[in-house]
């Protein structure tokens, strides 16, 4: 199994093994197509889109049996320190911009014309 991340945390943060990325030229086809593997460049079966609480599980599942390659994609970092492993005090860790990504909505006009903010978190295990 083959992490890949977007950007790395700050140097006391590891990043997990990284894989290169290839992406396929603009005309081949989408439906059903295969990109050809090239030198050096590593084939999986599976990518898994973010390594919250359901993409670990499911990548984990499909790692397994061992005949599956899977590469596991996230945007955040991973976090090993004390603070990341402590329930209560991890939810700190929303209040910084690096871990999370904040997202308004429009205006709704059932709530007086404001705007609401949803935050997502960007780190392995998902955010809450």
């Amino acid at each position: 199994m083959a992490f890949l991340f977007s950007r790395r945390g700050p140097k006391d943060y590891p990043i997990a093994e990284c894989a290169t990325l290839t992406t396929a030229k603009p005309d081949t086809p989408a439906s059903g197509a295969s990109v050809p593997p090239q030198d050096g460049v590593p084939a999986y079966d599976y990518a898994i889109i973010g390594a919250g609480t359901a993409g670990s599980v499911l990548a984990n599942r499909l790692f397994q049996d061992g005949s599956k390659q899977v590469l596991v994609l996230e945007r955040g970092t991973y976090m090993s320190d004390t603070l990341a492993k402590i329930p209560l005090l991890s939810a700190a860790r929303s209040l910084q911009d690096f871990y999370t990504t904040t997202i308004k909505s429009e205006p709704q006009p059932g709530f007086e014309g404001r705007t609401s903010a949803v935050q997502i978190g960007r780190m392995v295990g998902g955010s809450r």
